[in-house]
């Protein structure tokens, strides 16, 4: 899978164009991805990706709003100094602006397609516990039927957690045991 650097709008060669082309081609990797009905782990590096962004977004404003003044003029006809800013735009951070107007409706638009597969998993998915149910509820086996009906397939999982600076996650790694149904056939872990 493309992936895309953590600090990609400012690192390396800060050129539009560059820029542009390392962002497409890290999009049509993810929705590739979506498309093979993969959430993970790429659903949630857009949305790391896409809050980055926003918060360089929200910063320089910040930062700008907050920069001393000086008067320019003063207008005595309504009794009021004018200012300007001290502090310009130069053209590095004219072209990151640039650079984040163009992503950020293109980030929107990809995580709205992965939204939408992970709301069709979600509406989709049924979980029933089978049998005795174990007080470590972080570990055992998962049945699912394929479409079908004609084959079962067993999963052993494991459930870990793993935090990023934003939130917690439930990672959930899977085991490949059997196929149950037409043709018992075994199958190594993976």
């Amino acid at each position: 899978m493309n992936t895309l650097p953590v600090n990609w709008l400012t690192e390396g060669l800060l050129d539009f164009e560059y820029k542009k082309y390392l962002l497409l081609a890290y999009l049509k990797a993810a929705k590739n991805e979506f498309g093979k009905q993969r959430l993970y782990p790429i659903f949630s590096d857009l949305i790391m990706h896409y809050r980055n962004l926003q918060q360089v977004k929200e910063h320089k404003q910040l930062v700008y709003e907050k920069f001393p003044q000086r008067i320019s003029r003063a207008d005595f006809e309504k009794l009021e100094l004018v200012y300007e800013k001290i502090v310009e735009d130069d053209e590095t951070m004219q072209q990151i602006e640039e650079i984040i107007q163009y992503a950020t409706p293109l980030f929107s638009d990809t995580l709205q397609e992965g939204k939408e597969l992970y709301d069709f998993v979600e509406r989709h998915l049924e979980i029933n516990p089978i049998g005795i149910t174990p007080m470590y509820h972080n570990e055992g086996y998962l049945f699912l039927d394929t479409y079908t009906g004609k084959e079962t397939l067993v999963y052993m999982y494991n459930i870990t957690v793993f935090e990023n600076t934003y939130e917690k996650y439930r990672g959930f790694i899977l085991h490949t045991c059997k196929r149950l149904g037409v043709g018992w056939q075994k199958h190594t872990s993976s």
